[in-house]
């Protein structure tokens, strides 16, 4: 079974992720899993999410780089 991953590049400062979350939060969009993979100069943030789709649309409106991938599940 495959599944949609999200990965969203962010810069690695203070308060990025919180945005981040609080955007999925104001869309109802629930996370069911996340990993991050840093650097000092950016972060990959990898989510499963409830809605997929609509979290890429929310993010892109907000200027932030995100895509989706279909992973193993």
């Amino acid at each position: 079974m495959t599944i949609k991953q999200l990965s969203i590049f962010l810069e690695n400062k203070s308060g990025t992720l919180v945005k981040v979350l609080n955007l999925f939060k104001q869309s109802q969009i629930q996370l069911i899993a996340m990993t991050i993979a840093d650097t000092a100069e950016y972060g990959l943030v990898r989510i499963i999410c409830s809605d997929p789709e609509k979290a890429v649309e929310v993010l892109k409106a907000e200027d932030y780089r995100a895509l989706l991938t279909q992973v193993s599940a």
